[in-house]
């Protein structure tokens, strides 16, 4: 779901660790930090959906658990038919504590409850809205960078390719330059 967007994330830590002086440098501090803690916390939300994926009870399995309950039931229906032949001819002392025994065994309820994974998955969703609207921030903040720092407002009407791959050759550019 959540994907790093990876020249951002290099330009906003080239930005941060080589240019002090930037005005902005605080507000990108923060906003970087939000948006690499948000990447990560959806990354652990799919590896808990994954896990919880792998747990769950397969479909073969499900018909395999269901004939195999099924016959643990005609089991039991025999051993209390036998019980109660049984009592009838002698008497069992706990007969009422084993029937009550045998009722609870008949009526076991195995349930499958999926809210926690749609719990989860719907959090992934809400973050990863999140982490696209951190994103055109990180974007905006860079861009102004790139506008203040280099000769980038001279280039872009004449760039054919993505406007991002300019501004992070300007940007890297532009840092190299400084620090030589």
């Amino acid at each position: 779901m959540a994907e790093y967007n990876k020249k951002l994330k290099k330009l906003a830590e080239l930005i941060l660790l080589k240019d002090p002086q930037f005005d902005e440098s605080s507000k990108l501090k923060d906003v970087f930090k939000n948006y690499v803690g948000m990447y990560n916390e959806i990354c652990i939300l799919e590896e808990t959906l994954k896990d919880l994926d792998r747990d769950l009870v397969n479909v073969r399995e499900i018909q395999f658990l269901d004939n195999e309950l099924r016959a643990y039931t005609h089991k039991l229906n025999d051993l209390e038919t036998h019980l109660r032949k049984l009592h009838a001819h002698k008497k069992i002392s706990n007969y009422d504590e084993l029937t009550n025994c045998l009722h609870k065994l008949k009526n076991l309820n195995i349930s499958v409850d999926n809210s926690l994974k749609w719990d989860i998955y719907n959090r992934m969703v809400g973050l990863d809205r999140k982490l696209r609207g951190i994103e055109r921030e990180l974007e905006l903040i860079i861009l102004n960078y790139a506008l203040s720092r280099t000769d980038i407002d001279k280039k872009i009407s004449t760039y054919e390719k993505d406007l991002f791959d300019l501004i992070y050759e300007e940007i890297t550019k532009y840092l190299e330059e400084r620090e030589a």
